[in-house]
């Protein structure tokens, strides 16, 4: 896996190389990266589960550690063994998102605590939380205004000779 690795970024760097050679290993490392990505369906009922829940003790339990901003916990990803969630919250009405994150990681144990209380019955292991901030709006936005930033000029009326039958 290692070489195949060295070897799939060599080429896409150098861009060259016979092309089936290429073609091949960046065919087989996609299989196994996506392969190793993939969740199980125990995984991805088990995250819209502790979704669910973090919504709900963010909303009640924890509105002191968001002020007036509006929390979205868009994804949840779970280990294979289920001991641990990443947790990808986007945050609306706030400056300074960063600083939020830092009082969750602060409140971390106080959070598990509280989605223990609720999700003890159903599970074995209680996942330990890992928040990260999901910024794809705002790399939507960016990419909107990129858009929106160009300037087309418009088609002539003429027609190229070379283009007609």
């Amino acid at each position: 896996m290692n070489e195949e690795f060295e070897t799939y970024f060599f080429l896409k760097r150098l861009n060259y190389g016979d092309s089936n050679y290429y073609g091949e290993i960046c065919e087989n490392f996609e299989k196994k990266r996506i392969g190793a990505i993939m969740e199980s369906k125990r995984q991805q009922k088990f995250g819209r589960q502790i979704q669910k829940d973090l919504s709900e003790i963010f909303q009640k339990e924890f509105k002191e550690v968001f002020g007036g901003a509006m929390v979205t916990i868009t994804d949840v990803k779970i280990s294979p063994d289920l001991s641990l969630a990443r947790c990808y919250l986007s945050f609306l009405l706030v400056e300074q998102p960063n600083e939020i994150m830092k009082e969750l990681e602060f409140k971390n144990k106080a959070i598990r605590n509280a989605l223990a209380n609720r999700i003890r019955k159903q599970v074995r292991i209680i996942p330990n939380l890992a928040f990260f901030l999901d910024d794809t709006a705002a790399y939507a936005a960016k990419i909107e205004a990129l858009f929106d930033g160009l300037v087309i000029p418009p088609a002539s009326d003429e027609i190229d000779s070379n283009y007609i039958d």
